[in-house]
């Protein structure tokens, strides 16, 4: 499938979060404790798990669809392969802040599916059951899922556009994020309450794990780590 090509309507659109799998540019702080090589091997091992795992969502659930949403260079040879292999869309993230990036994505998405969710890359703990729960929330109404994670953020967010067309979906989302510290410890906190503000109906799942620092290469399954040690032997 081309990148960028026109994706069909879907009720569950699950959109990846991406950033080009380049030497020195993900994972970093990871990288200042195993090396720039290590984590970049790592990284691309942990998004194409992600995908595997959607990917086995949407076989399951035709209703269903996965795209990636990418950092530069959109025509990375890694995007290109990823697309073709899985038959998946692969869209440009706009140059700006983490949460107007979000809000871009969420809104064309909701252009094309009932309802989206944003993952991040390296969140292989999000399965076909995590993913089915967000489904059942949201058909239950709730308007706001969150996957909290162990470090303060969260691991994916879904919005019910069946919900947020009625309250305005841009400026709902921009209050949302508002004075929101990307990246800091309070991520959730901060959302949580401005979720709560807005009388949101929220649904939190089970609190997760992503991969940022050593400590957390302790919890990655069995089968990353056989990978990822078998790719550098």
């Amino acid at each position: 499938m081309d990148i960028e090509q026109t994706a069909s309507h879907a009720n569950l659109l699950v959109q990846i979060f991406a950033k080009a799998p380049v030497l020195g540019k993900v994972k970093t702080r990871l990288a200042k404790d195993i090396g720039h090589n290590k984590a970049l091997a790592l990284y691309t091992i942990l998004l194409e798990d992600v995908l595997q795992s959607t990917v086995k969502y949407r076989l399951k659930y035709p209703g269903s669809q996965v795209e990636m949403w990418v950092t530069p260079p959109i025509d990375h040879p890694f995007f290109q392969s990823l697309s073709k292999r899985y038959q998946i869309n692969a869209y440009q993230q706009i140059d700006a802040q983490l949460g107007d990036r979000m809000i871009y994505a969420i809104k064309k998405g909701l252009e094309r599916s009932d309802y989206v969710v944003v993952v991040g890359s390296d969140c292989v703990t999000v399965d076909q059951s995590y993913l089915a729960e967000v489904e059942q929330a949201m058909r239950s109404g709730r308007q706001l899922i969150l996957g909290p994670a162990q470090d303060g953020g969260f691991v994916l967010m879904a919005v019910n556009g069946t919900q947020f067309s009625k309250l305005g979906l841009e400026q709902v989302m921009a209050k949302l994020f508002h004075v929101v510290e990307w990246g800091g410890p309070k991520v959730l906190l901060q959302v949580l309450l401005n979720a709560r503000s807005l009388k949101l109906k929220i649904y939190l799942l089970d609190t997760k794990r992503d991969v940022d620092c050593v400590a957390d290469l302790a919890y990655l399954p069995t089968r990353i780590l056989e990978q990822w040690e078998s790719d550098q032997a």
